[in-house]
């Protein structure tokens, strides 16, 4: 493989455009990957994936059909993503688009010819609304003698406006056992939206929650990527780049990418720390665009002594939950550490309070009681690119960030 081939590849390998949809790349989650599809092989049973934004939902989704084809299963998995301007009918009409036929038509004359044509189920209600009934019946037409999995992504984006009626659908398929699999995916709220509309969904409906990945998952991203392209990374460099993910991957393939190429093109088949700095300014100057922008409303100010910029690597560098939320407590050492003196609450609790209002985002929520607040990001990838952001300009450094090795 010459370098031209390897960072063709690389871009391959580490994706953090898009979700990941090789089996062969796809790192982790076994368990919630067991508790999918042990949903799709009980008739009945549907499931619905949530976490944070940014853990890997979607690829986690995408991969299940590839995972049950080298089982042996014939299987049909459409996957549609919802948005603000959906409705129940359009979803559904997306799904059924998918869903795909052959027509044989005979020609005029004797000729004994015929034509093939294809055809979508959607052409069947089109010009009209697609109801839950018209759900049951294609969906137990079309699932008869291979699995079906139906995977609607981004569902919170529609959930407040009509987890009603994908509650009733999914106990009717459930009830009436429709041989096919519905996948929602979603965050939190999507769970609660669904239940509270339709108590008895629950018991067919497998909530899996998708959390952060472990570092050891995070390290088998790397590793199978690197070895794809015949690379390989030095221990403490890996250790940085896990770190630096804060437990999403996003940030893992990301880094890993621009790291990886800045390596390809000294000709150098090992990443080191230097790599991996280079990686951080490239992730920094290549973020998206709506990151960048809700941190630099969050953090300017016209006064050139303010501690916003410092306060929010602070918490972003604090002590989470296993849900991302950390107390102010948790903040005074990071804030510390940056600031190179002891800092305690007052100093910078004003700060926190105005990351949870629209003036500054708001970047931060803030959940609890006074003297009991728990604040988490809103956007969980706004976290690691604060971090980012501070090692490229010089907030954090990496003996700073070793002296926070534990809580990184």
């Amino acid at each position: 493989m010459d370098q031209i081939q390897r960072d063709i590849r690389l871009g391959q390998v580490f994706s953090p455009a898009a979700p990941v949809d090789k089996l062969r790349l796809f790192a982790g989650r076994a368990q919630q990957r067991a508790d999918v599809i042990d949903a799709v092989l009980q008739r009945g049973r549907h499931a619905v994936l949530f976490g944070e934004r940014g853990v890997g939902k979607t690829s986690l989704s995408s991969v299940i059909k590839e995972f049950l084809e080298k089982l042996g299963q014939t299987v049909l998995a459409p996957r549609v993503n919802c948005d603000f301007t959906d409705s129940f009918s359009t979803i559904w009409k997306k799904v059924f688009k998918e869903f795909r036929f052959i027509e044989e038509r005979q020609k005029i004359g004797f000729g004994g010819e015929s034509d093939a044509v294809l055809h979508s189920v959607a052409e069947q209600v089109e010009g009209r609304d697609v109801t839950p009934d018209d759900v049951r019946d294609v969906l137990s037409a079309v699932g008869q003698n291979r699995i079906l999995i139906v995977i609607i992504d981004e569902f919170d984006r529609v959930a407040e406006r009509m987890g009603t009626l994908f509650s009733d659908t999914i106990k009717t398929l459930s009830d009436q056992s429709v041989p096919a699999t519905l996948v929602l995916v979603g965050v939190a709220d999507t769970v609660e939206t669904l239940i509270r509309e339709h108590e008895s969904v629950e018991r067919a409906l497998a909530q899996i929650r998708v959390p952060r990945m472990s570092r050891d998952e995070l390290n088998e991203i790397i590793t199978l990527g690197l070895n794809d392209v015949e690379m390989k990374i030095q221990d403490d460099a890996r250790a940085r780049l896990v770190a630096l993910s804060q437990g999403l991957p996003h940030y893992t393939h990301l880094v890993g990418l621009y790291a990886a190429r800045t390596a390809n093109r000294d000709n150098r088949m090992e990443i080191s720390r230097s790599e991996i700095r280079a990686g951080v300014e490239e992730a920094v100057k290549n973020a998206q665009e709506s990151i960048v922008a809700t941190h630099h409303r969050a953090v300017m100010s016209a006064r050139g002594e303010s501690l916003y910029r410092q306060v929010a690597l602070a918490c972003a560098l604090a002590r989470t939950d296993e849900r991302g939320y950390f107390t102010s407590s948790s903040v005074r050492r990071p804030m510390s550490v940056i600031m190179g003196r002891a800092y305690d609450i007052p100093a910078f609790a004003r700060h926190m309070n105005e990351f949870c209002e629209t003036t500054r985002g708001p970047i931060l929520q803030k959940i609890g009681t006074p003297r009991n607040y728990r604040f988490r990001f809103v956007n969980p990838l706004m976290q690691p690119f604060i971090i980012m952001d501070g090692m490229s300009k010089g907030l954090i450094d990496d003996d700073k960030l070793t002296e926070l090795g534990s809580e990184i």
